[in-house]
């Protein structure tokens, strides 16, 4: 919404939580999430609400936009009454201050915002204070960093942290990983600092997603750009093409069989076997956005993907299309071509000789915790 008004700053919008299979109309799970996006980002100064929880439906009028056309309502409640899903009546608005050009535009919210990041900020706080450790960096994983989230998707955020140092000096190794489900729209969970440096030295293609997210909800002073440093020295083609050919193989085996699937399953099969494609053909990292990905996508299924994004992009999670031939067809033949690729030794040269990461490590985590030592 916030990329729409800044193209249209009297645009107005609306939703319906759908219900899941076997769920009840009034108040779905999508309802309750996106309701309380609408209450923290939107301020009744300047958006007049109309919730219709028995319905899961809920209304955002732009004041400035009332104030230029009064029959908004009107055209909005026709629109919905249409669809059968929401009783009629709107309420009246209050007088609303003067304005200029009116909207009607129905969009889900964007993939990242300002409420969203205050709560996301709040959560890492309250970790770092719980479980006495330091967040290095915290970034957006999943569809919303990937470029192709959906109106209902989660916020799905990775971190990497480290101990105070005295935990690393004990007979056993400690707990490893943090996982903390926050509420139905948000998700933290990460690494500590030497079992991520340990799974980016093997060439694991996770930490190199998250060192390239796109968005980054924190990052200690300097640490961050250190590990994203890291990237090209410690990058192996052999572990990233085993990583996504095995999305890639999922997806044509299993995803992308039946006359209709998942739009969620073909973009991350999609996504997966253009990573592979990268990486085989250009022995480089590959970059973590669809966007950025798209410059391995032959030219004869650019408008099919477009079409395919615009879809995705304000539809449900689960929403299916009839498959797309012309897709699964290149990704069978990518996969085809990483299997070969993996069979063959000298495809890709000797693995990397790696940086120095045990001082990689001590130096951050002296950084992290220089006010005690």
């Amino acid at each position: 919404m916030l990329y729409v008004i800044e193209r249209n700053p009297l645009a107005s919008c609306g939703f319906i939580g759908t219900p899941k299979p076997g769920e009840e109309k009034a108040t779905t799970q999508r309802y309750r999430i996106y309701t309380r996006m609408m209450n923290d980002f939107f301020p009744q100064s300047e958006w007049h609400h109309e919730d219709f929880g028995g319905e899961s439906a809920y209304l955002l009028f732009n004041r400035r936009a009332l104030a230029q056309d009064p029959d908004l309502l009107r055209h909005a409640a026709a629109m919905f009454d249409a669809l059968n899903r929401m009783p009629g009546g709107l309420h009246p608005p209050p007088t609303p201050p003067e304005p200029a050009g009116v909207g009607w535009l129905a969009l889900p919210l964007p993939p990242f915002f300002p409420p969203m990041t205050s709560r996301i900020a709040a959560a890492l706080a309250a970790l770092e204070t719980r479980a006495d450790i330091r967040i290095l960096l915290a970034v957006e994983s999943g569809s919303r960093a990937w470029g192709f989230a959906s109106p209902d998707s989660d916020f799905d955020v990775r971190l990497v942290y480290c101990h105070r140092p005295a935990w690393y000096l004990t007979l056993d190794e400690g707990r490893d990983t943090v996982e903390q489900p926050v509420d139905e729209l948000l998700d933290l969970s990460g690494w500590e600092l030497r079992k991520f440096l340990r799974l980016l030295r093997a060439g694991n293609a996770t930490p190199a997603e998250w060192l390239q997210s796109p968005m980054v909800y924190h990052e200690a002073p300097g640490a961050a750009n250190i590990l994203r440093e890291l990237l090209p020295a410690t990058f192996n083609p052999r572990p990233i093409l085993h990583h996504y050919l095995g999305m890639v193989r999922r997806g044509i085996e299993e995803d992308l069989v039946s006359d209709a699937v998942r739009l969620k399953r073909l973009f991350y099969a999609l996504r997966a076997g253009l990573a592979a494609r990268w990486a085989r053909r250009r022995g480089t990292v590959p970059p973590l956005t669809l966007a950025d990905l798209r410059a391995e996508l032959p030219p004869t299924l650019a408008s099919e993907l477009d079409a395919l994004l615009a879809q995705k992009l304000v539809s449900e999670e689960k929403t299916t299309v009839p498959r797309p031939a012309a897709i699964a067809d290149f990704l069978a033949e990518e996969y085809a071509a990483g299997r070969a690729a993996q069979t063959n030794p000298a495809a890709f040269g000797k693995a990397p000789v790696g940086p120095d990461l045990d001082a990689v490590f001590q130096g951050l985590l002296h950084s992290a915790f220089s006010n005690i030592l």
